[in-house]
């Protein structure tokens, strides 16, 4: 009996412990300049995240011909209280060696 309640006890704390990954809002992203054909390329992004419940800002690049997609992920914290103070981001997306293009 002992180890069953343990058992619930346990699911239960990774049940209110579990991370859900959930977009981001960006509101700047900078193009550095001077970037040869030869050159790793990068993007800087900034913005907000709304509370303490998010961490961990990731990035993911997606290349489609001249058009580049960066998708800005951050860890979510639920059932939890966090104080509510606005986080500021700053995330440095490397998209790789980039042939002379103009890109979107």
């Amino acid at each position: 009996m002992k180890n069953l309640i343990y058992l619930i006890c346990v699911s239960m704390i990774g049940v209110c412990f579990a991370h859900s990954e959930v977009m981001v809002p960006v509101d700047n992203v900078y193009t550095p300049r001077g970037f040869d054909s030869n050159d790793n390329a990068e993007v800087i992004v900034s913005g907000f995240l709304p509370n303490l419940c998010y961490q961990n800002t990731k990035s993911r690049v997606k290349r489609d011909g001249d058009r580049i997609h960066v998708k800005i992920t951050a860890t979510k914290r639920p059932n939890q209280v966090c104080a509510e103070v606005i986080v500021p981001f700053l995330e440095v997306v490397d998209l790789g060696i980039l042939p002379k293009n103009t890109y979107e």
